[in-house]
């Protein structure tokens, strides 16, 4: 280790200043899943921490374009166009919803400054996770649910698949904290993020919500892959799946039975929803240029389906359905460009064995792992493109990597 990087590290505090303001920026969004918080501007409900955020950049000193160019380039392309196709189609309270989104993931692209940011900062989101599956555990008690059509926490303000982008993040910095806590034996860490672990486990399975199943199993398995089918990752994964399997035996198995009987034997929704991604994809193709916008492609889908779903307007149900049939081909593009830039982060050469190596290549496997979460979720639903938590995430992730890609350039720059 050379003696700048030696020094640098020595004057790093256990949490940054910037890294206080996305803790408190997490912590406010358990604001958001309550719409008696919300805040009414121009028809749409604003999340809270939309008010707060501009406050911690002005005095964090944020620098919110000066991230890698690679990624932010083809992601303010594609909120430019975005924009103007929806401007166009006449639907222009979409572009502030997604430029909220953009804003959220650049404010936490810029919080990870210190080696121990990304865990206290995902302390925020896993609490966030934690109260939203104690609110879904609590509404599966209630006699006047019915448990077979899941608890949802967020009722009046999203569905199910958006309770889950709150519940998820909070899952997959639990699984890798325990997993990394395991690695230097912090005995307490293991016992706080094993029932964190827990409660968002019932959370995610009163919710009925399959896709959220899928997420959280992807997660887990990505323990396995990591570690190379290492024995301790093996029985670490193992370990994570027989109490979620207890769990679900336990206190849910008439959903999870339902849900197996409902994937099995053929469920309408499934094709439903598969007609609605198609005909979406087929109609950003008629209209390659700007789509035809968030409402006109609602309104159009009921007319491209076979049977009468008897509405005047339809969801697509996938984000990628949904850009492009709204917002034609060249949006959709620059959307793919910055997933595909995101995921193929700069990758460390083989023989490089110098300072937080090791932490590097970790930081872009969670960070790829995050990024093929991202896409699961977008088959499922385009709410993905309004949660918060879910951004802030992926901002932290690929904020982790490059804060040790910085480290590792400063350190082969600096003389020993």
């Amino acid at each position: 280790m050379t003696t700048a990087t030696a020094n640098l590290l020595h004057r790093e505090p256990r949490i940054s200043k910037k890294g206080r303001g996305a803790l408190l920026i997490c912590l406010v969004f358990v604001l958001s899943t309550d719409v008696a918080y919300r805040i009414s501007l121009g028809g749409l409900l604003v999340h809270p921490y939309l008010l707060l955020a501009p406050l911690v950049v002005i005095l964090g000193n944020y620098r919110l374009f000066s991230f890698a160019n690679k990624i932010t380039q083809p992601l303010f392309l594609f909120l430019g166009f975005f924009t103007i196709a929806q401007v166009i189609n006449g639907s222009p309270t979409e572009p502030v919803k997604v430029a909220s989104s953009v804003f959220t993931l650049l404010f936490f692209y810029q919080a990870v400054r210190t080696r121990n940011d990304l865990e206290w900062i995902s302390v925020g989101l896993i609490l966030v996770a934690i109260y939203v599956a104690f609110v879904a555990v609590q509404l599966s008690q209630s006699e006047n649910l019915n448990r077979l059509d899941g608890a949802n926490a967020l009722e009046g303000l999203g569905n199910k698949n958006a309770q889950s982008l709150f519940t998820l993040p909070g899952f997959f910095f639990c699984v890798f904290f325990i997993e990394q806590a395991l690695t230097k034996r912090r005995r307490i860490l293991i016992l706080l993020y094993g029932a964190a672990l827990g409660l968002i486990s019932l959370g995610i399975l009163y919710s009925a919500n399959r896709s959220g199943y899928i997420g959280a199993i992807l997660i887990v398995l990505s323990l396995v892959v990591r570690g190379g089918f290492s024995v301790r990752n093996l029985i670490l994964s193992g370990l994570i799946l027989v109490v979620g399997g207890y769990l679900a035996l336990t206190y849910t198995e008439d959903i999870i039975e339902h849900k197996l009987e409902q994937t099995t034997e053929g469920y309408s929704s499934d094709q439903k929803r598969q007609d609605l991604i198609v005909q979406g994809l087929l109609l950003g193709l008629e209209n390659p240029v700007f789509g035809l916008g968030h409402d006109g492609l609602h309104e159009a889908l009921p007319d491209r389906i076979e049977k009468s779903y008897r509405a005047k307007q339809l969801d697509t149900h996938n984000t990628f359905a949904y850009i492009l049939g709204s917002s034609g081909l060249l949006t959709f593009m620059f959307f793919v460009a910055y997933l595909y830039r995101s995921f193929y982060l700069p990758r460390l050469s083989k023989k490089y064995n110098g300072p937080y190596a090791k932490e590097y290549r970790s930081a872009v496997y969670m960070a790829r792992v995050y990024l093929v979460l991202f896409l699961v979720r977008c088959q499922f639903t385009r709410e993905i493109l309004y949660s918060p938590t879910f951004l802030a995430g992926m901002g932290l992730v690929l904020s982790q990597w490059y804060y040790y890609f910085n480290l590792i350039r400063r350190n082969l720059k600096s003389p020993s």
